[in-house]
């Protein structure tokens, strides 16, 4: 510590009293090995704490319980009816959540977060859905401040997903990447100096009113080798991976058709690496080999095309690193300065209201 700050070691065992005396560390004595005073071995403080995520999508609720360290206790999947109401869902939800939780005590639970499909508002109101209709005009969120007094946090599905990439999966090796999620609702996220961009009414990257994503959502005419059309994007998508030759024509043509878009908005950013991430994932190896010659006639230099690591699972845990980081962040800042490092305290600075990202 001292070589990597420059601080001498007087006032840095101050600091490391005052980190102790908050609770960020803690201290024990070395074995004495000699003639001195023994040294001060100090650990970073892992509480045992936890956060819940919840990934709301339209055929599928996913919760996620993890260690506040960033290790997965519980993790749950279970499909819903697309057609489904907004109560039917959250029936869903709280059970899927009492499971998650189990005898794990309220007061260890120190945030919770969900990702819903769509454009939400400052206060958290579900405006637009393509995914998702009948939740238009809800709070999606409230299912969560219904069941825990911890902070809540709601989140649209496509920027928990970027955020789990850069963190966890593909980005982590590039300051700047962009998402290109081909699925029902299409996304482009942009990463920039390892930060994602939210956008100022939280909309960075959605462009599912788009022809872009208009061409993608619509599966009608994307039949494969059988001649009957695929019952949606997913399945479409693991035919072409599967090496159904008419499923392919079809969505060559369709990327041709989408080249000029994605050319745009690779050119604004000019990143280093686009990953292929939603539906497209399931075959994003041909996907590649497709778009590769497209962009080269479009793009003096080419970014790295690769394939998003993480499974679908990857929302959730968006969800959760981003409630992590709003942890740190609001226990740790420069502008607030360093507080006790307890749930309590993060409960008083982070106030009564949903966050929206």
């Amino acid at each position: 510590m001292r070589d990597r700050t420059g601080i001498t070691p007087g006032p840095l065992g101050q600091l490391l009293r005052g980190l102790e005396e908050k609770g960020w560390v803690t201290s024990e004595r070395a074995p004495i090995e000699g003639p001195g005073r023994p040294a001060q071995i100090y650990r970073i403080v892992s509480p045992d704490a936890y956060t819940v995520s919840v990934d709301h999508s339209a055929r599928a609720i996913r919760v996620l319980r993890r260690e506040l360290t960033g290790s997965t206790a519980v993790k749950l999947e279970q499909p819903v009816a697309e057609d489904a109401s907004a109560a039917e869902r959250d029936r869903l939800i709280l059970s899927m959540i009492d499971e998650a939780v189990g005898d794990v005590p309220e007061e260890k639970i120190w945030g919770a977060g969900l990702a819903v499909s769509g454009a939400l508002d400052d206060d958290g109101v579900l405006v637009t859905s393509v995914a998702t209709p009948q939740l238009e005009g809800t709070r999606p969120a409230d299912v969560l401040t219904g069941r825990f007094e911890c902070p809540v946090m709601v989140i649209g599905d496509g920027r928990a997903a970027l955020s789990a990439e850069n963190v966890l999966g593909v980005g982590r090796t590039a300051s700047d990447m962009m998402l290109l999620a081909l699925s029902r609702r299409p996304y482009i996220g942009t990463v920039l100096d390892r930060f994602p961009r939210i956008g100022a009414h939280h909309l960075a990257g959605d462009v599912s009113r788009m022809s872009l994503g208009n061409d993608l959502l619509d599966v009608s005419g994307w039949a494969g080798d059988s001649g009957e059309d695929f019952p949606d994007v997913a399945a479409a998508f693991r035919a072409v991976a599967a090496g159904d030759k008419a499923a392919r024509r079809e969505l060559t043509r369709r990327l041709e058709a989408l080249a000029d878009h994605i050319a745009v908005a690779i050119s604004v950013v000019d990143p280093e690496l686009v990953a292929i991430g939603g539906a497209g994932r399931l075959a994003a190896d041909q996907v590649i080999e497709i778009l590769t010659p497209l962009l080269e006639k479009r793009l003096v230099a080419l970014p790295r095309l690769e394939a998003a690591h993480l499974d679908q699972f990857g929302v959730a845990l968006g969800v959760t690193e981003m409630t992590r980081y709003r942890i740190f962040a609001t226990l740790a800042s420069p502008d607030g300065g360093l507080a006790e490092f307890s749930r309590d305290e993060f409960i008083a600075r982070s106030g009564g209201d949903v966050q929206v990202q």
